[in-house]
């Protein structure tokens, strides 16, 4: 099994989708797909599983899931990790709780054989975790700026303006998009 992120995300797709899952990988593997690649350590999933679903989880063999833990941690709505056997690579399942993560899975786009976050829901989610994270974070802004550099006028504006009204970073949209040199 390849070290890959993207590799491992199908992987555990795979599995994923054997349980009728519906999934959408998110964080910086969306932002390297639709922004500027960079390397990291982990992946996101946004995800909603069935009922159940953690005990077939467990009895997969490439990734380390204890099922229950999973199930009582995604039913209150906080994220979960899942590690792959051969590679130790961290997957994050993140629970499809609110309408935005809906909207994340609903509008998934499909990127070498595996479903990606849309460039604007990535954008949002980033905005999301900055504002969250106390607007210090360099690496999450530049994701931002990469994405919105990269997709320009392809990006659905009035998405974007939205879903950041609805999450709380409106300002923060703007001050992305006034970033004349895109922040490189």
């Amino acid at each position: 099994m390849s070290e890959d992120p993207l590799g491992v995300i199908r992987s555990f797709g795979v599995h994923l989708d054997a349980l009728g899952a519906r999934w959408a990988a998110g964080g910086s593997v969306a932002s390297s797909v639709h922004g500027l690649p960079r390397t990291t350590a982990d992946v996101d999933l946004v995800v909603s599983l069935p009922r159940g679903s953690g005990r077939a989880l467990e009895r997969v063999s490439d990734f380390f899931v204890d099922g229950e833990t999973l199930e009582r941690e995604l039913a209150a709505g906080r994220s979960y990790n899942v590690f792959h056997a051969t590679s130790s690579m961290k997957v994050d399942l993140f629970p499809a709780v609110g309408r935005f993560e809906e909207n994340q899975l609903a509008r998934a786009v499909t990127f070498a054989g595996i479903r990606i976050v849309s460039p604007e829901d990535t954008v949002l989610a980033k905005l999301r975790w900055y504002r969250k994270g106390g607007e210090a974070s360099e690496r999450q802004w530049r994701d931002i700026l990469g994405v919105l550099a990269i997709q320009g006028d392809r990006l659905d504006g009035s998405h974007l303006e939205r879903w950041a009204a609805r999450l709380g970073v409106s300002d923060l949209l703007e001050r992305a998009r006034a970033s004349e040199s895109g922040g490189f």
